[in-house]
């Protein structure tokens, strides 16, 4: 390893030690710039968000490593929403205050994500997500929410193409009845629906289990969704409770796949990749993802592409905060409009493309007044008028084989 990748990561970890909300500012006296991003990482949904934190801080790695933000270092500071909109709302109020720059990420729930936006058109500050395929002005209930697209990024696209990917496998293996167990998170209902209307235009039923304990009674559980005699089962569902209910199936004598998001690093813990189980388990993950996380393994970051979420808000929220990091290198850190039409350029506008892992060549050219595309791991061309991302990332189905994304074929 050269001197400087040492340096760096010494510098890397002095810096990131963990942030979350109350527990004050970082003991390093160095020049540096905090971001918020607010999640639940207590609360009820606190389980959900186990992991999410992980595409900033590889960001963090990444553009510390290439100097920083003018040469100031940078750090993701985690927030606790306590699955709480309103504790959310006190503590983004605090946090645009006495932040460093006019700009947050949050917040996994649909409420939260709301009235986070509000306080950022409040402070002239822009909202980041990269999550909810639902949580855009272009749903938020506020009336001045239009009127304020301009301070909204949404760095992952439409889940709609993954649904019906997901729908027309069913069909094509002849599976017409399908169970979808499923914890009632925002985003988990939503998808829900989704895949009803979906079902229905395509010939299959999803019949819903719907389990609002956080730790319920698996073995009960699990006899239940067999009795119903299903074709094909979709597993929605926090990583630790979800874990338990795919061995149980699997125990309890079921036979086929089951599609759940499960991070390697949570299959792997769980014995799951040394007992063969893993391979039985299937997932919608973009083809950039499948890509980005096989450079991650080649890359020797092993340990950040084993807990890489099987999910495109992983990639994207990392695009989103090395995107956000490029334009704070010319826009006025607290000018939220500015920072917001620099990332919009950036991620359309014709010039040399930049990858995931190309933020010194992207400081080189800005440093030369040369534009960039900042195409990063999801594909982006851009941004909508709702501030929604533009990308080409193609949903694919895969599962994970030794550790790695592969294909998941007939």
């Amino acid at each position: 390893m050269n001197t400087f990748l040492v340096r760096g990561l010494m510098i890397f970890s002095l810096l990131t030690a963990t942030f979350f909300a109350g527990c004050g500012s970082s003991n390093s006296t160095e020049a540096k710039i905090a971001i918020p991003v607010f999640f639940p990482f207590t609360g009820d949904f606190a389980s959900a968000a186990s992991g999410l934190e992980l595409p900033f801080e590889l960001a963090v790695e990444t553009i510390n490593q290439a100097g920083g933000i003018r040469g100031q270092l940078v750090v993701a500071k985690f927030i606790d929403t306590e699955s709480d909109p309103d504790v959310a709302r006190a503590r983004a109020e605090e946090e645009m205050a006495n932040g460093d720059v006019s700009a947050l990420f949050g917040g996994l729930l649909y409420s939260v994500e709301e009235n986070l936006f509000e306080v950022a058109v409040d402070h002239e500050a822009l909202l980041i997500v990269n999550m909810n395929d639902f949580g855009s002005p272009r749903y938020f209930s506020s009336p001045e929410a239009a009127e304020n697209n301009d301070l909204f990024l949404r760095t992952i696209p439409d889940f709609s193409g993954e649904v019906q990917l997901l729908v027309d496998r069913w069909n094509k293996r002849g599976e017409e009845s399908i169970v979808h167990i499923v914890r009632p998170l925002e985003g988990w209902l939503i998808l829900d629906q989704v895949l009803q209307k979906t079902c229905e235009s395509r010939g299959c039923t999803i019949k819903r289990v719907l389990v609002q304990e956080s730790a319920p009674v698996v073995e009960v559980l699990v006899r239940k969704v067999l009795a119903m005699k299903p074709d094909a089962i979709k597993l929605s569902f926090d990583q630790d409770t979800g874990l338990e209910i795919l061995r149980e199936l699997y125990l309890q004598g079921w036979k086929k796949d089951v599609n759940a998001a499960i991070t390697i690093a949570r299959l792997r813990a769980d014995h799951l990749l040394d007992d063969g189980l893993s391979e039985k388990i299937y997932t919608a993950l973009s083809l950039s993802n499948s890509t980005y996380i096989n450079d991650l393994h080649r890359r020797g970051t092993a340990a950040y592409a084993d807990r890489w979420l099987t999910a495109v808000y992983a990639a994207g929220g990392y695009d989103a905060f090395i995107l956000l990091s490029l334009a704070l290198q010319t826009a006025d850190a607290r000018d939220a409009r500015a920072i917001a039409s620099t990332m919009r350029t950036m991620s359309a506008e014709p010039g040399t493309e930049i990858g995931p892992f190309d933020y010194p060549l992207a400081l080189e050219l800005i440093a030369e007044g040369k534009p960039i595309h900042y195409r990063g791991a999801i594909g982006l061309r851009g941004f909508d008028s709702f501030g929604e991302a533009d990308s080409e990332v193609v949903p694919t189905l895969v599962k994970f084989i030794d550790g790695q994304p592969v294909p998941y074929l007939d």
